[in-house]
């Protein structure tokens, strides 16, 4: 996926986000990681346990791993936005 396609997806959100005190300004909150980077990270374990259902062996190339996790990550997010209601009360 190209940047400006990422973009245009977005991330998530985040993931995990500490708000202290309720206030996301406050110094000991912190916004977690992005979503599309915890899909990422569970999609990568997938894939490296299961290689020959991908048809990835030891030789591949750990970078070939990242893309994959990050293609089904961002896959998940446009099936999440797609499976959310929709914000108009529109049922379409």
């Amino acid at each position: 996926m190209t940047a400006p396609d990422q973009a245009k997806l977005g991330d998530g959100g985040p993931a995990f986000p500490a708000t202290c005190m309720g206030d996301p300004g406050h110094p000991a909150s912190i916004p977690g990681m992005s979503l599309r980077d915890w899909f990422a990270g569970q999609a990568l374990v997938g894939c490296i346990m299961d290689r020959a259902s991908w048809g990835v062996n030891h030789s591949d190339n750990a970078a070939d791993f990242a893309r994959y996790a990050f293609d089904i990550a961002d896959a998940m997010i446009r099936a999440r936005a797609a499976a959310e209601p929709s914000t108009t009360g529109d049922a379409s």
